[in-house]
């Protein structure tokens, strides 16, 4: 009975060593969406996406993880290097399973490319400083890079700059104390939803004292590094840090491009806006004028019938509006007539151009 027992937990034992496991998570639901299923990805003041329902922000963000994983190669290097051709295909892929606004190409990209370094991230934790000697870790590099590959990130992290800077970076990391709880949760849906509740209007942020308090909740049954209210040995509160502008937006999609093209919109709607104003109120003050200019020459014709009857029998308003008519006729007229001399002159300046 002991040996069978002991078979029999031997048997458990194997299978839970060859148990399947799952896998890197592949999108197959997205990549054979057709374009009639295409979910929607809207863009905030920011041009940062967002959506009406969080699982369809984290679908597309864990796409664009896939993409960046299976588009990007390693030995790339640097993201900017990245050839601008290729950005643009995969920026139709993208509008290809997802409906998104072309201003959202520079979030999308974006978006890809600090995937692509935190995939590679991971890769250098889990094959590069976890051995010693680069031999040790060609034999154990991933099975989905390909040798010529790896060895390119093996000089380029080998590299005496390359290690300098990556110090740097790992102690400037260290300083940050005031860590997230918002887990996957992008800041700029989490401000969209503060500005649902706040009835906040669109082209508006949300206050970032409302996202700050989303963001730094802290679970009594958890451990954290820090503590928001931290004190230190004298009882007072740990000063912290300084941020810059755009803390607590998250990644933004605004370029100079993009701000470039926002100016050039709003300086033309402000410009029409006002030629529209201008005409409204041009017609107020000539429709004033006129009723003013009538009523004194009713006054007038009024004193003057005193004196000759026939004065009277004049009607001053209908002649008044008869008058107005003839002038906006004449008015017209002269549009048109501006407008053929345009014409011809432009007809003009083409026929000289092409004997030039």
């Amino acid at each position: 009975m002991v040996l069978i027992s002991q078979f029999k937990q031997n048997l458990k034992m194997r299978h839970l060593k060859e148990k399947k496991r799952r896998g890197p998570t592949l999108m197959n639901n997205v990549y054979t969406r057709r374009p009639d299923e295409k979910k929607i990805i809207k863009l905030n003041c920011e041009l940062q996406a967002i959506a009406d329902d969080d699982k369809v922000l984290s679908e597309f963000r864990n796409f664009l993880g896939i993409l960046s994983r299976q588009s990007v190669p390693l030995d790339c290097i640097n993201w900017r290097r990245f050839p601008e051709k290729r950005k643009d295909e995969l920026w139709s892929f993208v509008k290809t399973k997802y409906d998104i606004p072309e201003e959202g190409r520079t979030y999308t990209l974006r978006t890809i490319g600090a995937l692509w370094r935190l995939h590679k991230a991971r890769i250098k934790t889990d094959h590069y400083h976890k051995y010693d000697n680069d031999d040790d870790r060609l034999k154990n590099r991933p099975d989905v890079i390909p040798v010529e590959e790896f060895k390119v990130l093996l000089n380029y992290w080998g590299d005496e700059e390359v290690q300098r800077r990556s110090r740097e970076n790992a102690e400037n990391r260290q300083k940050i104390v005031e860590t997230h709880t918002a887990g996957r949760k992008s800041f700029a849906q989490i401000g969209e939803q503060i500005k649902i509740e706040k009835n906040i209007p669109p082209e508006q942020l949300a206050p970032k004292g409302e996202i700050y308090e989303k963001t730094r909740k802290r679970d009594p049954k958890c451990k954290y590094k820090t503590k928001i209210d931290e004190e230190d040995d004298n009882g007072e509160p740990v000063k912290k840090p300084s941020h810059g502008p755009n803390w607590l937006l998250g990644r933004s999609g605004k370029c100079r491009t993009t701000k470039k093209a926002q100016e050039e919109k709003l300086l033309t709607t402000s410009t029409a806006n006002v030629d529209e104003l201008r005409k409204t109120i041009t017609k107020e003050v000539m429709a004033e004028m006129d009723r003013k200019i009538c009523e004194k020459m009713k006054r007038i014709m009024e004193k003057l019938g005193d004196i000759n009857p026939d004065f009277k029998n004049l009607d001053v308003e209908e002649l008044w509006a008869d008058d107005a008519s003839e002038d906006d006729e004449e008015d017209n007229g002269v549009e048109e007539n501006n407008s053929e001399e345009d014409d011809i002159g432009e007809e003009g300046d083409g026929h000289e151009d092409d004997n030039n």
